[in-house]
């Protein structure tokens, strides 16, 4: 069975981050991987500055399409808490189970790139729903 490296990334059109991955395959067979995550210096930081709090909560939003919800949840819980507003505890168990919901259907389809950007098809049927 031959053996040989797939090398992924650094910047790829499919990927929103930049990541690189180096997969091991023997056949059509995963035996390893080596992640080596990078990040993007966007310049989110000046522009909240230059906002008031309002107007970066809708500048956070924008920071990654695929956990839109998670950073304006992160930046108000943030805000509570330096500002000591005590939140119903209704709304902390809303916003966890929003947040384990696209944190898992990020996972899902950051997966699924990897997978068809490797050569697999079947990621495109799945969001076609044709098989």
């Amino acid at each position: 069975m031959s053996s040989y490296t797939i090398p992924i990334g650094p910047v790829h059109v499919a990927l929103e981050e930049p990541i690189y991955f180096k997969l091991q395959v023997e056949g059509e067979t995963v035996v390893g991987v080596d992640i080596n995550a990078g990040h993007v210096h966007r310049g989110i930081e000046f522009l909240a500055m230059q906002r008031n709090y309002y107007q970066v909560l809708t500048l956070v939003e924008r920071v990654c399409s695929l956990c839109s919800n998670n950073h304006p949840f992160t930046y108000c819980m943030a805000i509570e808490k330096i500002a000591h507003i005590e939140i119903p505890e209704r709304a902390e168990y809303l916003r966890v189970i929003t947040d384990e919901v696209k944190r898992i259907a990020s996972h899902m389809f950051n997966v699924g790139i990897i997978v068809h950007n490797i050569g697999f098809d079947f990621f495109i049927y799945a969001f076609n729903g044709t098989s």
